[in-house]
């Protein structure tokens, strides 16, 4: 995975999974939890699997909660 395309599946779980994660967060990590958002039990369904939208006011709204 390209830092690229690790920044963007980092952004999309964060604006678009509403997930506090790390912006240090491994790649292998960030895989796993996406996978699990979507396949898991009651997982989302809001959007395909292979989408990495994200918004940058979503971020900030998600990022400003963290402790």
């Amino acid at each position: 995975m390209s830092p690229k395309d690790r920044i963007a599946l980092w952004a999309h779980i964060v604006s678009e999974h509403a997930c506090i994660m790390s912006p240090e967060a491994k790649p292998k990590e960030l895989r796993d939890y996406h996978r699990h958002e979507h396949n898991g039990p009651g997982g989302i369904r809001n959007h395909p699997y292979e989408s990495r939208k994200y918004s940058l006011k979503k971020m900030g709204v998600v990022l400003s909660e963290a402790d």
